[in-house]
């Protein structure tokens, strides 16, 4: 009943964003395996484990949407010219690499099935490429992608009430965070970030010109920021905090050059947050530093003395090959502080540890290429492009942040995951000739696989 729960939530979310294609449904329903219905039983960490109940459901899930995705890449006909182009090398040689020394993990086959689900959401970004998304507005697409996060927080909010041991727990000096069980708090919170960062882009828009979306366009941004901002306060996660803060500054810096009055308002609003923090700061600490001391906050929760050890004794280890997809060594673990760690909390340097230099460099220019492709189109997007070009190159730029401190585009499924490689397509797609020219009077090409031409002249 609760796996059924979910799903609705997830169509609900489907719903409110408009979309009109199954694609996107099966998208939808493909955030909903990273939540855990069982408050004792984990993941997929072994094979013993896929008898579970939990697991299973995720699995079912997992399958079905990616069988969805690759009968969709069999009926069409330019699909494999899509998997395997000069942008999608990096994630062909990281696939390719990481099967090749797959036999030094301690569960070789879990490992395969992890490195298969990865795989399986870069083909589901060609699949919705393909289907959808080079055939509607940027503005549109980035709308599906970004509300088919909304059903995390959701779900969050509804099993806070149902069932409260799932999603909350208490951590140091008795402080409530939601997360727990049910959703990683670092993903619950990146989850809410990038709904945030989209509700408000749409907000800033609305200012500017009237919604062509009716209700939809007007009400759905307000009950995204007021659910996503009451669940992001409770998950209470630091780094998300931050992610915040440098989308909404991609997202709100002027166009305008150096010293006008628009970027000399935007310093002045920055140095009044700066002064209010301050001036609210006995309200402000018990959140951000959740019960713990400066120094540990200084260290990002343990995460660098962990890091200076992996760099300085395991790598050095095996560098080339490394210690197998998803391990940090062949036991399985690495042992620090006393307790074995299986997640180095920094995507790019699990991706050293696991796969060695070459997997390293893979996952490098995995992130790098879209993140210059998207600067590029920024610069280039004509006016009515401008707002979703910068909030897709905001998107994808908190995914290379996000993957600094904790899950990301390598390693262990998680929400920045998904999303990265469903957008990956979508940004390193060949330029398209429509045959119609934008009413802008300088009109010029747009760098990402998008129908550019304005509404009005389709």
């Amino acid at each position: 009943m609760e796996a059924v729960t979910a799903l609705c939530l997830a169509m609900m979310c489907f719903a409110l964003s408009g979309a009109r294609s199954w694609v996107y449904a099966l998208y939808f329903a493909s955030y909903v395996p990273f939540i855990s219905l069982s408050a004792v039983e984990g993941g997929l960490t072994e094979v013993s484990g896929l008898g579970g109940s939990n697991v299973g459901f995720k699995l079912a899930i997992r399958a079905a949407c990616s069988l969805g995705f690759l009968i969709i890449i069999a009926r069409q006909k330019h699909a494999l010219s899509q998997v395997f182009r000069a942008s999608s090398l990096p994630i062909l040689v990281l696939f390719a690499w990481s099967l090749a020394w797959l036999s030094r993990s301690q569960s070789p086959w879990i490992s395969l099935f992890r490195l298969t689900e990865l795989f399986a959401f870069f083909f589901a970004g060609v699949a919705l490429y393909l289907q959808e998304g080079r055939k509607h507005r940027l503005r549109d697409v980035l709308r599906w992608h970004c509300l088919a996060l909304f059903t995390l927080p959701l779900l969050s909010l509804w099993f806070s009430w149902l069932r409260p041991e799932l999603v909350q727990h208490e951590g140091s000096g008795a402080v409530v965070r939601w997360g727990h069980k049910l959703l990683n708090a670092n993903s619950l919170g990146f989850s809410c970030t990038v709904v945030l960062l989209w509700a408000t882009n749409e907000l800033k828009a609305s200012f500017a010109r009237p919604s062509d979306e009716g209700w939809r366009g007007r009400w759905v941004p307000v009950l995204a920021v007021a659910i996503c901002g009451l669940v992001f306060l409770m998950a209470r996660s630091r780094s998300a905090a931050l992610l915040l803060l440098v989308g909404q500054t991609i997202l709100w810096w002027p166009q305008s050059p150096v010293g006008s009055r628009l970027r000399l308002r935007l310093a002045a609003g920055l140095l009044m947050g700066v002064g209010i923090c301050l001036w609210q700061w006995s309200n402000i600490e018990p959140w951000f530093l959740r019960g713990e001391s400066a120094s540990s906050l200084a260290t990002a929760t343990g995460r660098t003395h962990l890091w200076q050890e992996l760099i300085t004794r395991q790598t050095s280890e095996q560098p080339v090959a490394g210690a197998g997809y998803l391990m940090l060594s062949d036991q399985g673990g690495f042992l620090h502080e006393g307790r074995m760690w299986t997640n180095a909390h920094n995507t790019y340097l699990f991706a050293l540890v696991s796969t060695g230099w070459v997997g390293f460099l893979s996952v490098l220019c995995i992130v790098l290429w879209p993140l210059l492709a998207c600067a590029r189109a920024v610069r280039r997007a004509p006016i009515q492009d401008f707002e979703p070009q910068r909030l897709l190159f905001a998107l994808i730029a908190v995914v290379a942040l996000a993957s600094i401190t904790g899950f990301g585009v390598f390693g262990f499924p998680n929400p920045a995951m998904l999303l990265f490689y469903s957008l990956y397509a979508l940004v390193l797609a060949e330029k398209r000739s429509e045959g119609v020219h934008s009413t802008n009077a300088n009109p010029r090409p747009s760098s990402v696989g998008y129908d550019a031409t304005p509404i009005q002249a389709r």
